[in-house]
């Protein structure tokens, strides 16, 4: 009639180590299928907490009554759960504060009907410091809970942050959140309060090796109203205001070949749109510029909507070689040792269009200038329109696209258009040419081509051959 069940495991997921032990013992009662909780720990990290109540599966639906006490966790244990503090430093570190959880879950299980449940969770006057930085992060206050009463009407449910509140090295970091009716038509009320000097990071919280931060970051966000007042277009009863500003943000990492300055960066939200008025970057060799919004950006984070956006790119020198970085000879993976997988998939609710003018862009030890068209994300299809640039003593055309409506049996099509292309710069920078036709090495003057092709792909994006044309 009893039985113990003990179970450890350990997994990865984006090199972050998530540790998971459960040691039971659990009455089973066989008549009425009935799993009753009685001494147990489970362990999340640090995290430590138990179980207490009862599960039975009975005709239909399941029931159940459970109460998670985690009356002895500390502040420090649940920051475990944070891959942030939990990856960097987190035996060393000190953290002081008070922690008060609860969770409870009540109610009958089937197709339509889910139980009840009530969690809350309370952080006061915590801290963060570690051993060997000089600032640490302070009055940490953070009040969050989520009810509902169970049932079908998944509407009943809620979700609130009232609180939370952090200073740091003459920082503040305010925040609340408020969600309600998040099934049918989410209602919101949120406000971000941001004041942060990137160069005290490294003052607070361990940095990589050679990783560093400067800049400044001002956020002031508010957003409150009802996800139909955006699908009717009623933006006067709905409140969606602020501003994020990134100013002289240099960020360095041995993972990258160059520092990544930002001299600005400027976002605007409204209820119609998400507005990217300016950003102005370098990166080594490279500068570029962008503007421009993305539509129904609401409704696309509450209810899964086609997340819309219109961008210009723009460059006055692009190194690609040096912002990709170069392949070695070693590094060049054999497709034929490939296992077989899914492609990736185009998202069927995004639909972006990114045009382009860039000056000067250097790609693979090749130089191209006046870049210009569009790139489209759209009904789960990518796409190349008109992209014209000038190399090779001659023009380049392309366009094309890449569909995965079909998400096992992915299509591509594909053209070019060359006029007045140097045979010698030709035959000096492809390979192909040279293996297909030796005596271009020898030969001077202009070439003009054009070709086109499409095919069905495997998932490994190979080309089927019987659609090939």
């Amino acid at each position: 009639d009893a039985f113990t069940f003990d179970m450890e495991g350990v997994s990865y997921m984006k090199e972050v180590k998530t540790k998971a032990i459960a040691n039971l013992l659990m009455e089973f009662d066989g008549d009425n299928s009935k799993y009753t909780f009685k001494e147990n720990v489970f362990e999340l990290n640090a995290l430590k907490f138990s179980i207490d109540g009862f599960y039975e599966m009975l005709s239909g639906y399941d029931n159940m009554d459970l109460k998670i006490n985690a009356s002895k966790a500390t502040f420090k244990d649940f920051l475990s759960l944070i891959p942030t503090f939990y990856q960097s430093g987190y035996e060393d570190m000190i953290a002081d504060g008070n922690l008060s959880f609860n969770c409870e879950v009540k109610g009958k299980m089937d197709d339509v009907n889910m139980p009840g449940w009530d969690f809350n969770l309370n952080v006061d006057k915590a801290k963060i410091k570690y051993p060997d930085l000089p600032g640490s992060i302070n009055n940490i206050q953070l009040v969050a809970g989520s009810k509902f009463v169970g049932g079908v009407d998944m509407d009943k449910m809620t979700l609130d942050i009232p609180k939370f509140h952090a200073d740091f090295v003459g920082n503040t970091i305010d925040a609340t959140l408020k969600m309600r009716n998040v099934m049918t038509d989410p209602f919101i009320d949120s406000k971000i309060l941001a004041k942060i000097d990137l160069s005290t990071l490294g003052k607070v919280m361990p940095m990589a090796e050679g990783e560093s931060y400067n800049g400044k970051l001002n956020a002031d966000i508010t957003l409150r109203g009802k996800s139909s007042s955006l699908e009717k277009e009623d933006y006067e009863a709905f409140t969606a205001e602020g501003t994020l500003l990134l100013e002289e943000m240099l960020y360095a990492s041995k993972d990258l070949p160059s520092s990544v300055s930002i001299h600005s960066m400027l976002l605007r939200f409204s209820p119609q749109d998400l507005s990217l008025e300016k950003l102005d970057a370098e990166m080594g060799k490279s500068d570029f510029q962008m503007n421009g919004s993305i539509d129904n950006y609401l409704a696309y984070a509450l209810k899964d909507e086609t997340l819309k956006g219109d961008f210009l790119f723009t460059s006055r020198n692009l190194d690609l070689d040096e912002l990709m970085g170069t392949t070695s000879e070693e590094e060049v993976v054999d497709t034929n040792s490939v296992e077989s997988s899914d492609p990736v998939v185009i998202p069927g609710n995004i639909d972006f269009r990114l045009k382009t003018d860039l000056q000067n862009v250097k790609y693979d030890g090749l130089e191209f200038k006046n870049v210009k068209g569009a790139v489209k994300l759209k009904d789960q299809v990518a796409s190349l329109d008109n992209l014209t640039m000038e190399g090779l003593g001659g023009t380049i055309g392309l366009n094309g696209d890449f569909s995965t409506v079909d998400e096992q049996e992915p299509k591509m099509n594909f053209s070019y258009d060359l006029k007045g292309i140097d045979i010698k710069a030709l035959s000096d920078n492809f390979l192909t040419i040279e293996k297909l036709a030796p005596i271009a090495k020898h030969a001077t003057g202009k070439i003009s081509t054009s070709f086109s092709m499409n095919s069905s792909l495997t998932p490994n994006l190979d080309p089927i051959y019987s659609t090939l044309n």
